[in-house]
């Protein structure tokens, strides 16, 4: 038996009934006493591939020939992982190259044993933190200790968050390359449903942390769902700055200031990377507040081309009297993707001539009557539906904003509602309007009957719906009785199909 005690993606760490940690290599005597064990029996999955059950175990005896072709390794690890869902573990045997290690226990993979390290030592190939070197000595103790050490690394980074940034930083060959653009592109909807609904922060560092599924999943909402506020008939594109939120950097504190009263009709857009088209109401929610990215001046083809699709579907959704954009020179290509008659100002936004020729531009397109609004209603529901979905604003209509206990929180009646959480940049579920989550179907874990305490355990859960994400706000409900709200701590299935291991943190 295992329990699982963290998640990140398809990836699991945990402890197995011997008090192991996983993900872990196996020593040969470990092995040798499993193959003892089982006498290795195989079954055939599609396509020829042969894997041996073996307790809790799910092993891939072929994993050494497979790994020569990452999109067959994947589909045969995906198969498994469809056909055991998480009540199993995947053992790929003879291919723990430390380098890959990071990309494979991304990909789903928890067990591996320490043939290959041995053999590197054999065949004279030391591990090092920056690759594989030739070494007239024995290197096995080496090789094993480093292995060991990445298997911990990667232990760690699925308990706090930060695997995703770890596999980026151990893309040190093609093939571990070649498997995680595979894995978030051809398997993107399994990658998806487990992916965390956010992380303690990104770090994108390569053009590979496009295809990250909480960046995929703001700009498929911008793109496809996002509605701009009727109040702005004027959009305004801007470049994005290093400190998060962008209104409190400078450059973005002198174009507020300078903008004053034009502000009311001007929808600002900040256009960045990775994250794509940022409208102003959603910059302090995740992902746009909380990435971090090293800052050329140059772009890559990859995200022009990311930038430039988001645009144009955009702006095909929303309709604007007017399009201006005040950027510098290496964001001028976004012209080619704006709508005809659009304005391309060259500039900068914290400087005074360039801030001068925008503002005597918005100024013929002033509306001759202002659309009354309230601003930070605008804003509290532009994160709350980008958060939960847009069905939430036929509830919103009926909330007001009040601030209490330095916390702005929707409220109905008197009664709490959502409590925005600043630091976090999201809302929390009030106990209060547990109901109408259930009522929609949404964010919701069904559990046995009983009164959840600090935690719900997997082996009370009965259902929960599609939307629910690890580290995303969640309903807890008995056959439609609302039993509290918390934060998902597993995969939708994982807390189906579990028995052990805690499923939601209540609040």
């Amino acid at each position: 038996m295992f329990q699982d005690t963290s998640f990140f993606a398809m990836a699991r760490t945990g402890i197995m009934e011997n008090g192991k940690k996983y993900p872990l290599i196996l020593t040969i005597d470990e092995v040798r006493k499993i193959r003892s064990a089982i006498g290795y029996d195989s079954l055939k999955l599609a396509g020829n591939v042969n894997i041996v059950e073996a307790g809790d175990l799910v092993i891939v005896p072929d994993a050494p020939r497979l790994i020569l072709r990452p999109r067959k390794f994947l589909s045969t690890i995906l198969m498994i992982r469809r056909k055991y869902g998480f009540k199993s573990l995947i053992y790929a045997q003879g291919i723990a190259d430390p380098y890959l290690l990071p990309s494979l226990v991304y990909a789903g993979v928890s067990v591996f044993d320490d043939l290959y390290p041995r053999m590197d030592a054999l065949n004279g190939i030391a591990y090092g933190p920056l690759g594989k070197y030739a070494t007239e000595t024995d290197s096995t103790e080496q090789n094993l200790r480093f292995t060991g050490e990445i298997v911990g690394d990667l232990a760690r980074a699925i308990s706090d968050g930060t695997l995703r940034e770890v596999v980026e930083k151990f893309v040190m060959s093609s093939k571990s390359s070649e498997l995680l653009r595979i894995l978030e592109k051809e398997y993107y909807a399994e990658t998806e449903e487990t992916f965390p609904a956010r992380t303690p922060q990104i770090r994108a560092n390569l053009v590979d942390s496009l295809s990250r599924p909480d960046l995929v999943r703001y700009r498929d909402y911008v793109t496809n769902r996002y509605m701009k506020p009727q109040s702005k008939t004027v959009a305004l594109l801007i470049p994005c700055s290093a400190r998060k939120p962008y209104s409190s950097s400078r450059s973005h504190r002198s174009l507020i200031e300078r903008l004053g009263a034009l502000r009311k009709f001007t929808h600002e857009i900040i256009i960045t990377s990775p994250v794509g088209v940022v409208p102003r109401e959603l910059e302090e929610t995740y992902p746009p507040r909380f990435y971090d990215v090293p800052v050329t001046g140059n772009w890559y083809e990859d995200e022009k081309v990311m930038i430039g699709n988001m645009l144009s579907t955009y702006f095909s959704r929303n309709r604007y009297d007017h399009i201006i954009a005040l950027v510098k020179e290496d964001l001028n290509f976004i012209s080619d993707f704006l709508p005809n008659g659009s304005d391309l100002i060259s500039g900068r936004i914290d400087r005074t001539e360039d801030l001068d020729k925008l503002v005597k531009k918005l100024d013929e397109f002033a509306p001759q009557r202002p659309v009354s609004h309230d601003e930070r209603m605008e804003r509290m529901s532009a994160i709350a539906r980008y958060q939960f979905g847009d069905w939430i604003g036929n509830y919103i209509e009926n909330f007001r904003i009040i601030r209490s206990y330095n916390q702005y929180m929707f409220t109905e009646n008197g009664e709490p509602r959502l409590v925005y959480n600043e630091p976090k940049g999201s809302f929390s579920i009030h106990k209060s309007f547990a109901g109408a989550f259930i009522k929609e179907g949404k964010f919701v874990v069904s559990i046995e009957d009983f009164k959840p305490t600090s935690n719900v355990y997997a082996i009370g859960v009965v259902d929960a719906t599609r939307d629910v994400r690890p580290e995303g706000e969640v309903v807890v409900s008995h056959s439609g009785e609302p039993r509290g709200t918390g934060i998902a701590k597993m995969p939708m299935e994982a807390m189906i199909q579990l028995e052990k291991g805690v499923a939601v943190k209540m609040r």
